[in-house]
């Protein structure tokens, strides 16, 4: 909620503080009425009836107007609405000195038009007084809701506005103005507050209000502030039935120099159990110049979430980056400590990357404080062009382990080099040197069980599809020296195997458009692996694809797939597996639109098995886009017997009404296993006088079956009422047995409201105060 916009009040006010520089005014002025008497006596001209006042963008409306030219004095009285621009704003009297630029407002309203909210706000006070930059005011009032009796107001027991500056309020309430019986109800209260003119105005965050197995009863409550963009935050006051009171502040800056960042501070100590929390957090960036920064964010967090889980740990983290003309460079360094698992990890990096080439390393440090037991880590990475086509890549990892205090470190080193280029004859060559390292030469028996791949190095090629004409041609090719060390657990010992290793992957693919509207697609791909004893593998895969629509309404999809291999292969990556045959087949149904009216069953055959799958009769009807309802039946070939039955609703009725709803159900028992169901209903207003849905009452319901009881039980349900200018909103969880209630006040109206001007008739004054009068 916006604070009270007296400025905009205020800014109108400040503009009839007309004297000139030398004091004597000398302005020209135009007064009209019915009747004009002039005082030769006093200097002082009197205006009745319909009096009509203007000054340069200023007009007055009055009953009644005294011009006294002897005190440079303006007073006017009865039904005086002062307009400038488009907004008029209303009084009973007010009067103004030219000399001192006083002004005294009695019995204030004004009709307030601003970019912060749409339509039209009232600001209204019981008696407005100036001074210099200042009007202090007492009594305001301010609501954005715009009927004669506002629903709700802001009120202030006083208020003052520094010019184009802020405004001070004391004695702040929100007031619910639309209770049964005329009564009106104060709702929330702020001893004190600001409100900054600017971009950003200070806005109130209503509490958050509710009830849970954890905390009981509380209220969550938020106070915006706001100084300038160097200066703002939110302050945090909160109230828990079992757990106490709970303050912090979220408080952000900016100091000259590039200095930036937040600092948030909570505390909360627990009265049931004795337990405290804290969140404290630092967030700070400095950017002296445009290229470069720094960074430091550091946070505790000692947290009692609601559902009852805890959380304590401890982050830091420093930065630093900068960019030049050829790229950027970063150094981070980070640390977490979690005090519940009693885990500690650091990590520090530095990465570059310029005129192409980037680089990086990285060490991370995890170490458990119970044991002894820690895990470090050391990755090294970097990237560079040495030709417009060929670039080179080196990734290296370092590890170290220990599982109790006074046993040796399992160590162990592991390195990539990659040589890539790309060239018009083919998309890729690689080149890829992989090693593993032992470092620490067998003192850790538990290396013996250590799975790893050598490559010495190895060379992959993809060449560039080609089109033939009668098919499309893809190949890969490999060769590599290959050292593969695996752990064989039936004998519990090693096997460490090298030798040369090949394989050649072409495929040939070709897709045709058939009579009858079907699509034919067809891949075969042959891979063939041979080793440096003469060993051999290779393995053969074919697919076939067809797609059909017929007279529009039926669509086939069919999809058939074999594989198989042969040969034998030294090493266990290479495993031969793989072996399949089988087809897919679903066919449809449908009228008009296959996405809106279709009956489709969908089944397969697995040669290998000799066994069909389950058939899957599915059905879908959707007249139009607010109803859908889909139903799956499962069928066992195999066991001749229904297996389940998966349905789903999807229904939108009267443009604001929802429901959506789920279920599976077991056939052969009968029992329902799962259930979900979630219900949108408005009780009242539908009109949609406006874009945040008027007054409307609408409710929330969200079921779940339970297994246990077997029946669908309320899991949430929220009940939210509209009403013009703000909106009620209650809502229950029945699985944290929490309650919430929230207050907002969301809605202005988009049609603005006002009163237009006419020409009023009468005798006329035009001339200069403190001059001669010339009556017409």
């Amino acid at each position: 909620m916006r604070g009270c916009c007296v400025a905009l009040v205020a800014c109108m006010l400040a503009s009839l503080a007309w004297a000139d520089e030398g004091g004597q005014p000398s302005l020209p002025v135009k007064l009209k009425a019915d009747s004009l008497r002039y005082i030769e006596t006093d200097e002082r001209v009197e205006a009745r009836g319909n009096v009509y006042f203007e000054f340069e963008d200023i007009t007055v409306f009055a009953d009644e107007v005294q011009l006294d030219l002897a005190r440079n004095a303006v007073q006017g009285r009865g039904n005086v609405r002062i307009v400038r621009g488009s907004t008029p704003l209303y009084c009973q009297f007010f009067s103004f000195d030219l000399e001192d630029g006083k002004l005294n407002v009695d019995r204030f309203t004004a009709e307030l038009e601003s970019e912060i909210f749409m339509g039209v706000a009232n600001f209204s006070a019981q008696s407005l007084q100036s001074s210099a930059n200042v009007y202090e005011g007492r009594e305001g009032c301010f609501s954005t809701c715009e009927y004669l009796k506002p629903h709700y107001y802001l009120s202030a027991g006083t208020f003052y506005y520094y010019l184009n500056d802020h405004i001070e309020a004391s004695s702040v309430w929100l007031v619910e103005n639309d209770l049964p019986l005329g009564l009106a109800l104060p709702l929330f209260y702020m001893p004190y507050y600001v409100y900054y003119m600017g971009s950003r105005q200070v806005v109130y965050l209503f509490p958050e209000i509710g009830n849970n197995k954890t905390y009981g009863s509380y209220a969550k409550n938020s106070f915006d502030y706001y100084y300038d963009t160097g200066f703002w935050g939110l302050l945090r006051l909160d109230w828990f039935e079992k757990k106490g009171w709970g303050i912090g502040v979220d408080h952000h800056y900016q100091i000259d120099g590039g200095h930036e960042g937040r600092v948030q501070v909570y505390n909360q100590d627990e009265t049931d159990t004795g337990a405290y929390n804290r969140d404290y957090v630092l967030e700070h960036r400095f950017a002296p110049q445009e290229n470069w920064d720094s960074n430091l964010n550091a946070k505790w967090t000692k947290k009692l979430f609601s559902n009852g889980r805890r959380e304590d740990q401890l982050q830091y983290s420093l930065g630093a980056g900068g960019k030049d003309r050829e790229g950027n460079a970063r150094l981070n360094y980070s640390f977490n400590k979690n005090f519940l698992s009693a885990f500690d990890q650091s990590n520090v990096s530095v990465r570059r990357t310029a005129a192409g080439t980037e680089s990086g390393i990285e060490y991370q440090l995890d170490v458990p404080n119970l044991t002894g037991l820690d895990r470090q880590s050391l990755r090294l990475n970097g990237s560079m062009p040495l030709t417009w086509n060929v670039r080179q890549q080196l990734n290296v990892q370092y590890e170290k382990n220990r599982v109790l205090v006074g046993v040796p470190y399992d160590q162990r080193l592991d390195y990539t080099y990659l040589f890539q280029h790309q060239s018009p004859f083919y998309s890729s060559l690689q080149v890829e040197y992989k090693r593993y390292v032992d470092v620490d030469a067998d003192q850790v028996t538990s290396d013996d069980a250590l799975n790893f791949v050598e490559h010495l190095p190895k060379a992959t090629l993809h060449l560039n599809e080609k089109d033939l004409g009668l098919f499309k041609v893809n190949a890969e090719m490999e060769a590599g020296l290959i050292r593969e060390n695996r752990f064989i657990s039936s004998v519990g010992r090693n096997r460490d195997f090298t030798t040369t290793r090949y394989r050649l992957a072409p495929s040939l693919s070709k897709d045709w458009t058939l009579p009858l509207g079907t699509q034919l697609g067809w891949n075969v791909q042959y891979d063939q692996l041979a080793y440096g004893p003469g060993d051999q593998l290779f393995k053969l895969t074919e697919k076939v694809n067809m797609s059909q629509t017929w007279f529009g309404v039926f669509r086939n999809q069919a999809d058939w797939m074999r594989s198989f291999s042969e040969g034998n292969s030294p090493f266990y990556m290479d495993t031969r597996g793989g072996e399949a045959h089988r087809l897919n087949e679903k066919a449809s149904l449908y009228y008009d639109n296959p996405d809106r009216w279709a009956l489709s069953l969908v089944t397969g055959f697995n040669w290998l098995s000799q066994k069909w799958d389950d058939i899957i009769y599915e059905s879908l009807i959707q007249p139009h886009g607010d109803l859908r309802y889909t139903n799956r039946v499962k069928y066992s070939i195999e066991n001749k017997q229904f297996v389940d039955w998966v349905a789903q609703l999807h229904l939108h009725w009267l443009q604001y009404n929802s429901w959506d709803f789920s279920y599976t159900r077991n056939l052969q028992t009968g029992e329902l296993q799962r259930g979900q169901s979630e219900i949108g209903i408005r009780l009242t207003g539908f009109d949609d006088h406006w874009e945040q849905d008027g007054e409307a009452v609408t409710l929330k319901l969200q079921h779940e079956y339970d297994s246990r009881s077997q029946t669908f039980m309320l899991r949430t349900w929220e009940l939210e009422k509209g009403l013009h200018c703000r909106k009620l909103r209650f809502s229950w969880n029945e699985l944290r047995k929490e309650w919430k209630f929230f207050y907002e006040i969301n809605a202005f109206p988009d049609q603005p409201f006002g009163l237009s001007n006419s020409e009023t008739q009468g005798l006329k004054l035009e001339g200069f105060l403190g001059q001669a009068v010339k009556l017409e």
